[in-house]
């Protein structure tokens, strides 16, 4: 079975009593879901915001939500991580290749994770750069159906965050919000997967 996921990637924010998180050493991925807890979205909003360099400059515009897709096989335990400087907005590109059945969606580098399109055959290799080796296989459908969940998480993850931002960030809760929003994408999917956009 495959399990896709949305995951921003967590940075290091020992230090951080802002509002209450994690306040996790180093870096991870960490799936974004309606069931977060307060401090996990605390931890959250930080590495968005200090991905985005809001803490340098409260004027900074930037909206980007580092990490992407991550993709888990539960048979083999394997797992297939967003590579450096992928986001969430790239996942578009990746479910178009899946709708439309076309290979080599970028999904960051350094590792760099390959998803492989043929047919109805979908091969995940791990890192791209150090092996060719596979690292799990599935069917273009199992992927596609594992791909469906992650709008409804995202979703759900806006909805915890929309009631989080006002109780621990009030004066700028709108604007975490509003970047958030932005960093996602609110692009209709359907009109992605039919060609309309």
């Amino acid at each position: 079975m495959l399990i896709a996921e949305a995951v921003i990637e967590l940075t290091d924010h020992a230090g951080f009593a802002g509002w209450p998180s994690t306040r996790a050493a180093g870096f991870g991925h960490l799936p974004l879901h309606a069931g977060l807890t307060a401090e996990e979205i605390g931890s959250v909003v930080w590495s968005f915001l200090e991905a985005n360099h809001v803490f340098d400059d409260p004027d900074a515009d930037g909206a980007t939500v580092l990490g992407g897709v991550r993709i888990t096989d539960t048979k083999s335990g394997a797992v297939l991580v967003p590579g450096c400087c992928s986001d969430l907005s790239g996942r578009f590109d990746l479910f178009e290749s899946v709708a439309d059945g076309t290979s080599d969606p970028w999904l960051g580098h350094s590792p760099s994770p390959d998803v492989r399109i043929s047919g109805n055959k979908v091969r995940f290799v791990i890192d791209a750069e150090r092996t060719e080796e596979v690292a799990f296989e599935a069917t273009l459908d199992e992927f596609r159906t594992a791909l469906d969940s992650i709008e409804g998480d995202l979703l759900g993850f806006i909805a915890t965050l929309e009631q989080w931002a006002p109780v621990h960030v009030p004066a700028q809760a709108d604007d975490v919000v509003a970047r958030f929003r932005h960093g996602i994408g609110t692009l209709d999917l359907a009109d992605r997967r039919r060609g309309d956009a």
